[in-house]
């Protein structure tokens, strides 16, 4: 059974897409732009354009370097797949993206500029292989431990603090507020 509080949570989240239109806006002929049934035309980064101008914008800014409501960046990310037709963290599963709209909008991602360099202290880079490398890997892409990406995660903190899946909690004694700030600055420098 579903708590009830889980329920109104997806259901308000549901509303806010529809109202926002991340949804998918209608067509001429009423459905949904985003309801393919097939997609044979093929990926090219002028329909990624249109396609990230139309259903990703809204989150992650025009040109793709974030917004409050997903601080950081997107631009260059690429196989993101699965992350989008079956959901993760607060972006809701999207199926309806076919593979060939995904690599569209990928091939656009790869070209799209504008996002300053994040200037990170060589530090950072120090603190991360300190306590983070041997599970993540060096560039965050993931290791035998930890097989997940979490370059260019917005938000560590929290689980970093609280734990999640195979990662133990850390507490501050052993890791400083500092010190955790430093390796998100590190971790959105390198994706």
């Amino acid at each position: 059974m579903i708590p009830i509080f889980l329920r109104a949570s997806v259901a308000t989240f549901a509303l806010f897409l529809l109202l926002s239109g991340c949804a998918g806006e209608p067509s001429e002929s009423g459905h949904s732009r985003l309801a393919v049934q097939e997609d044979t035309e093929p990926a090219t980064a002028e329909r990624g354009a249109d396609l990230y101008a139309s259903h990703c914008a809204r989150c992650h800014g025009m040109d793709a370097t974030g917004t409050v409501v997903y601080e950081g960046s997107i631009q260059k990310a690429n196989g993101f797949t699965d992350l989008v037709q079956k959901g993760h963290g607060g972006l809701a599963a999207l199926p309806i993206f076919t593979d060939n709209l995904l690599e569209s909008i990928e091939m656009h991602l790869a070209v799209v500029e504008g996002a300053p360099a994040l200037e990170v202290p060589e530090r950072a880079r120090k603190v991360y292989e300190r306590y983070c490398i041997a599970c993540h890997g060096p560039q965050g892409l993931g290791g035998s431990i930890a097989p997940r990406t979490i370059t260019g995660h917005p938000a560590i903190a929290s689980i970093v603090r609280n734990g999640q899946g195979a990662m133990p909690p850390i507490a501050a004694s052993t890791l400083s507020d500092e010190d955790l700030d430093l390796i998100q600055r590190y971790l959105l420098s390198i994706r």
